[in-house]
């Protein structure tokens, strides 16, 4: 799944000092922590959405999906699907240096 391929690209960006907050959206507790236990963990808070609505309230319409939220809490950047090293690269770097 995308999530698991996207991993160590968001595990790259926790170690260049972006502050992640990862949402488990319509999974259980269980699930999310034992995947986080195998692939690693790169968000400060970890919040579990069982039921997608917290998701859909922040216009999440499927997994995974990226937003950039500035200090301000302005979305900045929504990316949605499989994050790669070239979005990293090309797109989200980028983006965070502007506001920095």
């Amino acid at each position: 799944p995308a999530c698991k391929q996207e991993m160590p690209q968001l595990l790259e960006l926790a170690d260049n000092g972006i502050r992640m907050v990862g949402i488990n959206y319509r999974d259980t507790r269980e699930k999310g922590l034992e995947f986080l236990s195998e692939f690693g963990d790169p968000f400060e808070v970890n919040v579990f959405d069982p039921e997608g609505s917290l998701g859909f309230d922040l216009g999440v319409y499927g997994a995974p999906e990226t937003f950039l939220v500035d200090a301000d809490g302005v979305i900045r950047y929504h990316h949605k699907g499989y994050v790669s090293p070239e979005d990293v690269r090309e797109r989200i770097l980028p983006e965070v240096e502007k506001w920095r």
